[in-house]
């Protein structure tokens, strides 16, 4: 099997992080290239990129420039941000791509907070995740001691 056609995970593996991230004059050349009239299907397979990111990269350029295909600072979102957005895809129908191209969030993170929605209500985006390792129990025995000599 050649290197490129086993799955992102296995290659990610197998050749680190080289051919899964695409650096900003990447992403740019390959956005141009779109522009100038190429497939999207045939850039696709030449790069060994999902159709759909090369679209987000594009739809990005067109809505930001080139700060569009920069790397972002990561800021975390409030739950009221995250049910506004929520509303839009649910209740409004606006599609989960222009949302993720107008708030600049994550597709997991946005398909993650739909399905909570979807399972939980809304209530669910306000609640604290508690971080960090749990608590030792109190009523767990304790540890044996060994004696000390």
């Amino acid at each position: 099997m050649s290197p490129m056609n086993c799955t992102p995970k296995v290659r990610q593996k197998t050749f680190g992080v080289l051919f899964m991230k695409y650096s900003y004059e990447q992403r740019l050349v390959i956005v141009q290239r779109v522009k100038q009239g190429e497939a999207i299907a045939h850039l696709s397979k030449e790069y060994h990129i999902n159709k759909t990111q090369i679209l987000a990269w594009v739809r990005m350029w067109d809505k930001y420039g080139r700060v569009g295909l920069e790397k972002q600072p990561h800021c975390r979102p409030t739950p009221a941000l995250k049910e506004k957005v929520v509303r839009l895809i649910l209740e409004k129908g606006v599609p989960l791509a222009l949302v993720r191209i107008e708030y600049r969030i994550g597709k997991t993170a946005l398909q993650r907070w739909v399905s909570m929605v979807r399972k939980d209500r809304y209530e669910c985006l306000y609640l604290k995740k508690k971080r960090g390792r749990p608590p030792k129990d109190p009523m767990a025995r304790p540890k044996k001691k060994e004696p000390q000599t």
